[in-house]
């Protein structure tokens, strides 16, 4: 499935575009049965975890980040599943 990685330059570059207002981002996500740390195995948990809750440990991680950065988070939801997905 293809998906979008963005880069320090990307994000740069998007800045420098100096566009008036807020930004506001929607991730759709589809998380693994089992999530997969083979990339980052110092972050893995001693137990195995879903992919939606290693989304939740992430988000739990990064919320006061982007609290200090003046940004929120608006709405978060779980579907289990989408009609048509």
């Amino acid at each position: 499935m293809p998906y979008l990685e963005p880069t320090q330059e990307s994000g740069r570059a998007l800045m420098m575009r100096r566009i008036a207002g807020e930004i506001v981002m929607l991730n759709l996500l589809r998380f693994r049965e089992v999530a997969d740390y083979s990339t980052s195995p110092e972050l893995a948990p001693s137990n195995t975890i879903s992919g939606a809750a290693a989304y939740r440990r992430y988000i739990e991680h990064t919320l006061p980040f982007l609290h200090a950065s003046g940004g929120e988070l608006l709405f978060i939801c779980w579907a289990s599943h989408i009609p048509g997905g």
